[in-house]
């Protein structure tokens, strides 16, 4: 589930034909006081999903594009502990952490993790490099093709369910081809 319900109240748009540079400006705030925005606004800014996978676990998303924070935060809690990450290298402070629990008490071990250079903390340049080396070699130090198709679906239909009025869709099967010879 999901909705536009702040940007598309925002008056002040620019021109249809008007270039911009998109970038992440810190004074850019609070978001109903941005100005100059595209003069069309028709993607949600905030959604939730809730999944059940098909090994049985259970999981949810949420994004919000208009928090006053810049970074990602991901959370994994399971059976033998959580995992959390905090911070990253967009922002001044150039901390990037994960925390990992593992007992029941404050105890928790901090993994810093070293800034690289490149866009996303280093990120996309890794990205790209493992999408060339699954390109010349067939294999992959990150997600498989079948990983990377099965997030854009999840994406794709939780689009469809937040606007059908938050109606449960299955991410459909890959179609699996026999071999061609």
């Amino acid at each position: 589930m999901g909705k536009l319900s702040v940007y598309n109240q925002v008056k002040n748009r620019r021109a249809s034909d008007e270039k911009v540079s998109v970038v992440f400006d810190k004074a850019n705030w609070p978001p109903l006081a941005q100005t100059n925005l595209s003069p069309v606004i028709d993607v949600e800014h905030h959604s939730m999903i809730l999944m059940q996978l098909d090994n049985g676990v259970q999981a949810s998303y949420q994004q919000c594009h208009y928090t006053p924070d810049s970074h990602r935060n991901y959370t994994i809690i399971g059976t033998e502990g959580r995992i959390e990450n905090q911070g990253d290298y967009s922002t001044d402070s150039h901390q990037a952490e994960v925390h990992l629990w593992t007992n029941r008490g404050d105890q928790h071990e901090t993994i810093r993790i070293p800034s690289t250079p490149g866009t996303h903390g280093g990120a996309d340049p890794e990205v790209v490099a493992d999408f060339l080396r699954f390109l010349k070699t067939g294999h992959t130090h990150g997600a498989s093709p079948l990983d990377a198709r099965m997030s854009v679906a999840t994406g794709v239909m939780a689009t469809q369910s937040l606007r059908a009025g938050s109606q449960p869709y299955d991410v459909p099967a890959v179609a699996h081809r026999g071999n061609a010879h």
